[in-house]
């Protein structure tokens, strides 16, 4: 195998991650999974017809949520959306609201953009 081929750390826990392969014949089988054995990843081993097709599906990781998040070019909610889920009556407290969560979207884009 080379590095195109070889299996990526687990991603549930980081650790290593080993290449398998069993079967005879027609009923020959390709996997990768955990080394270690108290790792969820250790235990969800698919089975491929393929050592590469094996090796392949496993380094396929999904989009981490900070991706997606690096997107966001404005708000997520509108102002009538906050309002709506706002826990209050008072008019004043509503109108109090708004600039609120705007400074929080402000606030967790800027740390975002700080970590890429």
């Amino acid at each position: 195998m080379n590095t195109q081929t070889e299996p990526k750390p687990c991603p549930f826990c980081g650790g290593p991650a080993s290449y398998q392969q069993g079967g005879e014949g027609s009923k020959r089988w390709y996997g990768c999974s955990c080394e270690d054995w108290n790792c969820q990843g250790h235990n969800g081993r698919l089975s491929h017809k393929t050592a590469l097709n094996a090796v392949k599906a496993w380094n396929t990781r999904a989009a981490i949520a900070t991706d997606r998040a690096k997107r966001v070019a404005g708000p997520v909610l509108t102002d009538e959306e906050i309002k709506h889920i706002a826990i209050t009556t008072s008019d004043s407290d509503l109108q109090a609201v708004v600039p609120f969560v705007r400074a929080i979207e402000a606030a967790v884009l800027a740390k975002i953009k700080e970590s890429s």
